[in-house]
């Protein structure tokens, strides 16, 4: 899922930190919280590839930041920032690696307040680390180009937004091809499998290949069967592996995905 444009801003991070300079990626433009975490590790993942500072237990962490509304809990969340630092630092003299911030999605419809510069008071303290801040919701909305804007004071702001998933078209996809294999597609099937795009989405980078992949499951399926010619809400329906996302090993207080 993470595009080439992504990869061309991660090799540049670690001139950035070599220069003195704090990246901070901004993952955003999608509601779907799950999707924003997946892309985010999939971020992780091409980070740790391409940078070689870290220094800690593990190479990354992540904490989750609650709509403040007041000086205490502005203190309560950099208290579980710093808790979070000194446990992934452990041993070494200091911690350097990657920090996800995943703002609740209150922030997007508020933006940023007074209290959200606790997040510019981390970066200020701690940058010689790579930073990914997650925000569930519209891309370009007010609201977001406030936390940008608060975010873009304390370090190099890289927008990393998610790339747009188009449901219509591998919903077409997936009509045309059953159709040239002699196929009907009843009007149910077709929004039983834009659920069903939607939910395995989560744990595909191909979107084309898992389309054919299940045309030609229900394909064996029906041949085995002997069934009719067309393909209903049931087949689509009766598909194995739906909702069954594994959830990775927490990290620090994170669980990236939620049952």
């Amino acid at each position: 899922m993470v595009d080439e444009r992504i990869k061309s801003l991660v090799g540049c991070s670690k001139n950035l930190l070599d220069n003195g300079q704090t990246p901070c990626f901004f993952i955003n433009g999608s509601s779907e919280l799950g999707l924003l975490e997946n892309y985010a590790l999939e971020l992780v993942g091409e980070l740790e590839s391409n940078l070689v500072f870290f220094k800690g237990i593990v190479k990354y962490f992540a904490v989750k930041m609650p709509h403040i509304n007041s000086s205490e809990e502005q203190n309560s969340f950099t208290e579980k920032v710093l808790e979070s630092i000194s446990i992934a630092r452990d041993c070494y003299n200091e911690f350097r690696g990657i920090i996800i911030i995943e703002l609740d999605q209150l922030w997007n419809a508020s933006g940023a307040n007074e209290h959200f510069s606790c997040v510019n008071q981390v970066f200020n303290s701690f940058p010689k680390n790579c930073y990914i801040v997650v925000a569930a919701g519209k891309e370009n909305t007010n609201k977001m180009k406030s936390i940008k804007s608060q975010l873009s004071e304390s370090c190099i702001l890289i927008d990393a937004a998610i790339p747009e998933f188009d449901l219509q078209f591998f919903s077409n996809l997936f009509v045309s091809a059953a159709l040239d294999m002699g196929y009907s597609v009843t009007d149910a099937a077709k929004n039983q499998m834009k659920h069903y795009l939607s939910e395995m989405r989560w744990v595909t980078k191909d979107v084309k290949r898992l389309v054919m992949q299940t045309l030609f499951q229900i394909d064996i399926a029906k041949k085995l069967s002997e069934d009719n010619c067309v393909i209903d809400e049931l087949d689509l329906i009766n598909l194995p592996g739906r909702s069954e996302r594994v959830p990775e090993k927490t990290k620090i207080g994170f669980a990236p995905y939620k049952a």
